[in-house]
């Protein structure tokens, strides 16, 4: 565990070695959860609800997307196409690292370096905005939208770290890990909520895993799910992740076996 712990230490400082970086992340996620309130605050100006959210719901919904999707992120498919690209990936292979862990831990670090202080600002429009934001009665359901989130970001780094095993067949996924991380986005109630889609296709959606990336956690927060609900769905999304731990480690293993084969 000692050298994972290094890694995690390592994608921690190589992040804070550029606070201007992370400032602006700061001022980005900032602006944009007040554009939420400006922008839902002057769509409902004349009516109660839209698409079954009232003004503190929605502002609520989308501060919580911000929040998750700061820790996002594309590292796992970046770093592993580059290692691939580059042929640093040798100094993995030949050493006692496991590729997948030294990845995660070091992603860990990385996004606690670049996510507290937006997580903070955030949670700093929340106390600045009272009025149009809504807290869970119950401190379960606010213990539950933190291990959805946790959750969540694992299934993410999952869907990623595969999408860069690709990096073995063709020789360039940039625009492969960009659509995928807008086709998250779309699938898992980033742009809309998935509520806005017709009830069958929300249904649809509601059984895929790209649900529980922003779609179910928020739910969890605003308390829309019953306590029942939310241990079936996380059977469902432990099962999910499981899967693709699967998938994962089958397309990493005959990658490296092609990777090999080419004698680097």
């Amino acid at each position: 565990m000692k050298k994972y712990w290094h890694f995690f230490k390592i994608g921690f400082q190589v992040s804070i070695a550029y606070p201007v970086s992370i400032i602006f992340r700061v001022l980005r996620h900032a602006t944009l959860v007040t554009l939420f309130v400006v922008l839902w605050a002057a769509l409902l100006q004349n009516k109660s609800e839209i698409g079954g959210f009232n003004l503190s719901s929605i502002v609520t919904y989308y501060m919580l997307v911000e929040i998750i999707d700061i820790i996002y992120t594309q590292t796992p498919a970046r770093i592993l196409s580059r290692d691939v690209q580059t042929g640093d990936l040798n100094n993995f292979l030949t050493k006692p690292i496991n590729y997948w862990k030294y990845l995660l831990s070091y992603t860990v670090g990385q996004q606690l370096a670049n996510s507290s202080l937006s997580i903070l600002a955030v949670i700093g429009a929340f106390i600045l905005f009272p009025n149009f934001v809504s807290f869970p009665k119950e401190p379960l359901y606010l213990f539950g939208f933190f291990v959805f989130s946790v959750c969540a970001f694992l299934i993410s780094h999952q869907i990623l770290f595969t999408v860069g095993t690709l990096i073995f067949h063709v020789s360039e996924i940039a625009h492969i890990r960009q659509g995928v991380n807008q086709l998250m986005g779309l699938l898992g109630g980033r742009w809309v909520p998935l509520s806005f889609f017709p009830p069958a296709i929300a249904g649809l959606l509601g059984l895929m895993p790209f649900s529980f990336l922003f779609s179910f956690p928020i739910r969890v927060f605003q308390q829309q799910v019953s306590f029942s609900q939310m241990s079936t769905a996380l059977v469902v999304e432990i099962a999910w992740l499981g899967l693709l731990l699967f998938i994962g480690k089958n397309t990493w293993e005959m990658g490296v076996k092609k990777y090999e084969a080419y004698g680097h």
